[in-house]
């Protein structure tokens, strides 16, 4: 037992409090950035692109947790993103030509 403990018997070792079957591994840990950084890192990903398929998809990019929203800003799960995206989920955005 570390002294830490010792000092404060009401404080519980964090990786305790969260339960298994909601977070097995560090990969399920969103990973969030914004829109530009993520079409920064990715090319093939246009900035209007990302912009146009979040404005016409939201709905179904927050269900499946792809993206986030913080006060104004627009954040990018960058997993979940690309695993909607490999699954077909952008297959047809509208108002795409």
């Amino acid at each position: 037992m570390s002294c830490r403990f010792l000092k404060f018997p009401h404080r519980r070792n964090s990786a305790a409090l969260v339960e298994p079957d909601k977070m097995t591994n560090a990969t399920e840990t969103p990973q969030y950035v914004t829109v530009k950084q993520f079409a920064e890192k990715h090319p093939a990903f246009s900035l209007g692109g990302l912009r146009s398929a979040i404005f016409w998809k939201r709905e179904e990019l927050e269900k499946s947790q792809a993206v986030a929203q913080l006060g104004r800003r627009v954040l990018i799960n960058e997993p979940r993103f690309l695993a909607f995206v490999q699954s077909g989920g952008l297959k047809s955005v509208r108002g795409a030509a």
